[in-house]
C-alpha cells in the first residue's frame, strides 16, 4: 500500500496491467472461492486510486491484454463455472463490452500480445490442465487455434521477444514444469528450449529493453 493512497481491499488471482501511468487491477477474488467483477486504477502520477466500471462477469485466475490502448479480460472463474467469455474496456470512455469468446474455457492460462494479436495459451478448465493455443483478432473479432504447446500448462507466464513468444514454467497438474518453449509465428511450431533453473509456479515474466546511447566515443547507460 502507498502512503496516502487509499487501499483498493484484500484481493488475490486478479489481473494487472499497465497503460501509460495507469495501473489497472482488474478481477480476482476476496474470499478465495468465487470471482470478483469489480476493477480499480491507480495512477502513479498523481498517487490516486479509482473505481471503474465493474466488469460483465466476475473473474477470477484471469487473463488481461492490453491491445491498441484497449484492456482484455479473458477467460477466468466465477467459483461455479469456468468462462469463454472475453470482455474489452475503454480507457476513454470507462466502458466493457463483450468480443467474441474464445473457443475453450480457460483460468490460469497466460495471454501475451504478438503481432498486434492476443495470444492466449494454456490455463485449465474441466477437462484438466490444457496445452491448446488460440489467437485473438481484432479485426475480424474471431479466435482461431494455432498449433499447441508442447507441454500442458497453468499458472504460467508467457512472454514476446524478437517476433517470437515464450511460455514458461508453470504446473501441468500433479507436478510443477521447469520446462520453456518458444513459438514461432511464422512457422507456426513450438520448439523447446533450455529449462529455468528452478521450477516456477504463479510466476510473472517480463522482457526490458535498454538502450544504450553513444556519445563522444563512449556508451552511456539509460
Amino acid at each position: 500500500m502507498v502512503e496516502g493512497v487509499k487501499c483498493i481491499g484484500p484481493r488475490v488471482c486478479h489481473g494487472t496491467t499497465v497503460v501509460g501511468f495507469d495501473i489497472y487491477v482488474i478481477g480476482g477474488t476476496d474470499d478465495g472461492f468465487g470471482g470478483l467483477s469489480s476493477c480499480f486504477c491507480f495512477n502513479s502520477v498523481t498517487k490516486t486510486c479509482r473505481n471503474l466500471a465493474p466488469m460483465y462477469d466476475c473473474r477470477s485466475a484471469l487473463m488481461v491484454a492490453v491491445l491498441r490502448g484497449a484492456v482484455y479480460a479473458i477467460g477466468g472463474c466465477d467459483g461455479r463455472r469456468y468462462h469463454s467469455t472475453v470482455e474489452r474496456y475503454d480507457c476513454k470512455t470507462n466502458q466493457w463490452s463483450l468480443v467474441a469468446p474464445m473457443n475453450r474455457r480457460r483460468r490460469g492460462a497466460s495471454a501475451a500480445v504478438l503481432n498486434d494479436k492476443i495470444y492466449v495459451a494454456g490455463g485449465s478448465n474441466f477437462n484438466g490442465v490444457l496445452h491448446s493455443v488460440e489467437v485473438y483478432d481484432p479485426d475480424t473479432n474471431r479466435w482461431t487455434f494455432v498449433t499447441r504447446m508442447l507441454s500442458q500448462r497453468e499458472d504460467f507466464s508467457c512472454v514476446t521477444f524478437h517476433g517470437c513468444l515464450y511460455a514458461i514454467g508453470g504446473h501441468n497438474g500433479p507436478s510443477y514444469v521447469a520446462s520453456t518453449e518458444k513459438y514461432d509465428p511464422a512457422e507456426d511450431t513450438w520448439t523447446e528450449i533450455p529449462d529455468l533453473g528452478v521450477y516456477s509456479v504463479y510466476l510473472s515474466a517480463e522482457v526490458f529493453c535498454l538502450r544504450w546511447t553513444f556519445c563522444r566515443g563512449q556508451l552511456l547507460p539509460p
